[in-house]
């Protein structure tokens, strides 16, 4: 039997308790707001409590902001109940609901209390703010009004950043949404023009603002996919940083988006127009292309790390390949064969040739004496139209023996056979025979699809 009588062994229970109570309460101590402003957070600076609040800070895994969720809702029931992801359920059958019934202002309260309940399930950001940015305003018939919730899906995403900044693929769906949605969507003329040059929506006037700086931070002018390219880049940073993350999209992809991102910005300029209908392509255009094959290249020369050692895309000749050989300790085949795989997952040899040709001034002046040449078609100036696309399909012609590979681009081809139509077209107006002089090759080889050019050069004529 034990010596102690009932009320000692109390007194040493509570001892206990208290002795374990102590360092609970250092570690779990709260973090404090201090009143003196710092340098580097001007008004208040959170002050680190003890060993878990510090934690919970590193890693954000607070859950401050559990209160915002209604109290008068259901959902504050299973959430005092610790049912936080039946609650999330819930609501995100009720978000699909609304949506169903075009109920918005429900919708967005709706979205609110979903990412107040799970903030650091980064999925749920990435679901939502798609979402708004491709559903949601796709129901809209107003362009400004589907801009507007655009915007809404990428700003979505950047709040789920300010809450899981130690997750990339949230940076890489910020900078995908603004390049993809903004710059290749149905409406892709007027959205860049609301992203660049003025915003439709009237209060960003009150600011002084001319466009939306919490989705385009460099003001009027910064092109969307240079923009893009800087979440890129940033998502990179942040997966370097975090090397115990994990995604679904291989990193030799993942870390290829920044050089995709100057290609579109590149290439843009080949499809646009000024305010005077006049062609942008020019020096800018070309120097767009210097750049985006530096950046390519600099993707492609960057070390892949593999069991044996490192390896690169970017190989130009036998000698580097047994040079990365006998770094691997292994046979210039197997290096070969490595790399023929990740040039096949990545399209690299293709996107190499393509910013190589495309930064040549013979290039450059080809596009622009072809959508010169089609100007003047549609303008009935057959004579001019006709010397200017020959001379466009000319250079168009060396370019395209130059570099092969292109034989087979879409955008290459489909460029250089509907200004063969036209030049034929042309021909006949003059009464001209309809000989085609340059890009016999390119026109042999696509007859099978000549009536989708033919089909979208009526589109073209339409606009």
């Amino acid at each position: 039997m034990s010596k102690l009588n009932s009320l000692q062994r109390k007194l040493v229970y509570l001892g206990g308790i208290i002795v374990l109570f102590i360092p609970i309460l250092l570690l779990g101590q709260p973090g404090r707001v201090a009143v003196e402003p710092t340098e580097t957070t001007p008004g208040r600076s959170a002050e680190a409590g003890g060993k878990l609040d510090t934690l919970r800070k590193n890693y954000d895994l607070g859950h401050t902001d559990l209160g915002a969720v209604d109290p008068s809702s259901a959902t504050m029931n299973l959430v005092l109940l610790g049912l936080r992801g039946v609650a999330t359920c819930l609501l995100s059958m009720e978000a699909q609901e609304q949506q169903e019934h075009k109920n918005w202002t429900e919708l967005e309260r709706t979205t609110e209390s979903i990412i107040l309940l799970q903030p650091h399930f980064y999925k749920v950001w990435h679901f939502q703010g798609w979402n708004l940015a491709y559903n949601v305003s796709a129901e809209w018939d107003a362009v400004e009004d589907r801009y507007f919730w655009v915007k809404k899906g990428i700003k979505f995403h950047k709040k789920g950043m300010e809450r899981n900044r130690m997750v990339p693929d949230l940076y890489w769906h910020t900078g995908n949404i603004i390049a993809k949605k903004i710059g290749r969507s149905d409406e892709w003329v007027q959205f860049r023009k609301f992203f660049m040059e003025k915003d439709p929506d009237p209060r960003f006037e009150e600011k002084g603002w001319e466009v939306d700086r919490d989705i385009n931070p460099d003001g009027k002018g910064a092109d969307n996919y240079l923009v893009a390219k800087t979440w890129f880049e940033e998502s990179i940073d942040v997966l370097k940083e975090n090397l115990v993350y994990q995604h679904v999209m291989a990193d030799i992809l993942f870390n290829s988006y920044p050089a995709r991102s100057q290609i579109d910005f590149a290439e843009v300029h080949a499809r646009e127009v000024d305010d005077q209908g006049h062609s942008k392509i020019g020096e800018k255009s070309r120097e767009a292309w210097e750049q985006a094959s530096n950046d390519w290249i600099a993707y492609g020369s960057e070390p892949i790390q593999m069991e044996s050692g490192t390896i690169r895309l970017e190989v130009r000749d036998e000698q580097e390949y047994e040079e990365i050989a006998e770094k691997t300790e292994t046979t210039v085949q197997a290096v070969k064969d490595t790399i023929q795989r990740f040039h096949e997952m990545t399209n690299y040899p293709y996107w190499r040739t393509r910013v190589l040709a495309e930064r040549e001034s013979n290039t450059m002046q080809a596009h622009k004496e072809i959508f010169e040449g089609k100007q003047l078609y549609r303008d009935g100036e057959f004579e001019e139209a006709a010397k200017k696309l020959l001379s466009g399909m000319r250079k168009f012609e060396k370019m395209l023996e130059e570099y092969p590979v292109l034989l087979v681009e879409d955008l290459m081809v489909e460029e250089g056979m509907i200004a063969l139509l036209v030049y034929r077209d042309i021909q006949q107006h003059l009464g001209e025979p309809p000989e085609i002089h340059p890009l016999k090759k390119l026109w042999n080889a696509n007859q099978r699809n000549l009536p989708s050019y033919e089909k979208e050069l009526r589109r073209w004529m339409k606009e």
